[in-house]
């Protein structure tokens, strides 16, 4: 039995996608790999992915079931970030009123000495 090639298409759609910031390749089973440098693995339902140790993944020929797929995990990332930085400015926020509450506080302690001492 032929074994039919992962992209049939001519023409295909390449999509490089960050995943990670490193992936690890050597943890990577050969068994499966349609070519071992660079790594290339075949994607269900059509298509082919190479991985890249510095924590992307290279879509070739990947159907447009995956391709949402791959849109939700990017939405998923941006909403994350926004989360990040959301609890960032939150921290920001405290840290500056901290410093306003002891700005107050020395004015406080210099007026304090300027009338009572």
């Amino acid at each position: 039995m032929t074994k039919l090639p992962p992209i049939p298409d001519a023409a295909f759609k390449a999509r490089a996608v960050p995943v990670a910031e490193r992936i690890d390749l050597k943890a990577w089973g050969a068994a499966d790999a349609l070519s071992i440098n660079p790594l290339t693995v075949p994607v269900k339902g059509g298509g082919a992915a190479a991985p890249h140790r510095y924590g992307v993944v290279v879509f070739f020929g990947v159907r447009a079931a995956h391709e949402a797929g791959e849109r939700s995990l990017d939405l998923i990332s941006r909403t994350a970030h926004t989360v990040l930085e959301l609890v960032s400015s939150k921290h920001s926020l405290r840290v500056e009123w901290y410093i306003l509450v002891l700005i107050l506080f020395e004015i406080l302690l210099t007026l304090h000495r300027l009338f009572f001492r």
